[in-house]
């Protein structure tokens, strides 16, 4: 399904965005906690420790007021356990079998006009806290005054190609892409002209993704993409490896950001579209996950976003990729079959 900004009331569209999980999670808790009517919040990963407590403090010190709506995955969320008579929680894909087919959003939607979208989970590994990572880089944004046409349960697909272009042509500055990403593989065939820029902390693909790189080349269109040097995930980032050896085989340039572990899902096309939420650059995100995206044209955000984005890569360092021995390539097979069963 896709989803435009709808406006109710000439109100300006406003935005904040969080490079740092401590400002974001510190913005979240003080507008949940002056919610007046709803609060939907939807995340992959939810845990049950210190910062995990405190979201549900607020949630339960607002479910009086408010009506609210707590979804969280069967499998990112396993360990989590909740339950309140004034707050619905549900867990998706709890009864299947199918451990790919994921909820891989992170949103929260209150008073039906504040969005919160972007790559952050709740756990205090995204504070840098707890994780075997040195530092954790991701992003979110504070979007104010935004009414989308979605619903809260409302899982219904759509694929039209030109029901797509449809609703970019209607919507002159944003709008929002809702679970199966294929729709963003179309804009990208459509409307990108000259640059497209990707930042993922993996990039895993296949025949049809690996067509679609080749058919942006054949039109001339200049890629790059930043990666993370560290990881969450040994196995997946091995996986990615392979991958991106190819990628560079086509002379597309690929940098590896060395400060931390870049988690930002966030893709650019000609300076013009800034596109991001929580889909990464892989088969499992685009047709298997339950993911979402939103995409802004606003002059306003573009100025606010490339500053503190050039602050961002101006203080990380930028690596070359280094050939692995041979045998690695072994490790290489065996980690791209465990990413498939993960």
């Amino acid at each position: 399904m896709i989803c435009y900004s709808k406006k109710k009331k000439p109100d300006k569209i406003l935005y904040k965005i969080f490079f740092l999980g401590y400002s974001f999670f510190k913005d979240l808790f003080e507008s949940i906690l002056i919610a007046k009517k709803s609060i939907f919040v939807q995340f992959y990963i939810f845990r049950n420790d210190y910062l995990g407590r405190i979201f549900l403090y607020c949630l339960k010190n607002r479910s009086n007021k408010c009506t609210i709506l707590l979804i969280v995955d069967s499998i990112g969320s396993s360990n989590f356990t909740f339950s309140h008579k004034k707050i619905l929680f549900f867990k998706y894909n709890k009864e299947t079998i199918l451990i790919n087919l994921r909820n891989h959003k992170k949103i929260v939607f209150i008073d039906s006009k504040i969005l919160f979208i972007g790559g952050n989970n709740v756990g205090l590994e995204y504070l840098g806290i707890n994780t075997s990572v040195k530092k954790w880089n991701d992003f979110h944004c504070k979007i104010i005054n935004f009414y989308p046409n979605f619903l809260i349960n409302d899982y219904i697909v759509s694929t039209n190609n030109n029901y797509l272009i449809k609703k970019i042509e209607i919507c002159k500055k944003i709008f929002y892409l809702d679970n199966y990403m294929k729709d963003f593989i179309n804009f990208l065939i459509f409307f990108v002209r000259k640059t497209l820029v990707i930042m993922s902390p993996y990039i895993i693909l296949d025949k049809n993704l690996i067509n679609l790189v080749k058919n942006l080349l054949n039109k001339h269109i200049d890629i790059i993409i930043y990666v993370s040097c560290e990881t969450d995930n040994l196995y997946i980032q091995i996986s990615s490896l392979i991958f991106l050896k190819i990628l560079m085989s086509y002379k597309i340039k690929v940098y590896f950001l060395s400060d931390g572990f870049f988690h930002r899902k966030i893709y650019i096309i000609d300076n013009d579209y800034i596109i991001f939420g929580s889909m990464n650059f892989d088969v499992r995100s685009i047709f298997i996950n339950k993911e979402c995206l939103i995409l802004i044209k606003d002059t306003y955000f573009k100025k606010i976003f490339y500053e503190e984005l050039n602050k961002q890569i101006v203080s990380i360092s930028m690596k070359t990729h280094k050939k692995k021995p041979i045998l690695l390539k072994f490790v290489y097979i065996f980690s791209f079959l465990n990413y498939l069963i993960q």
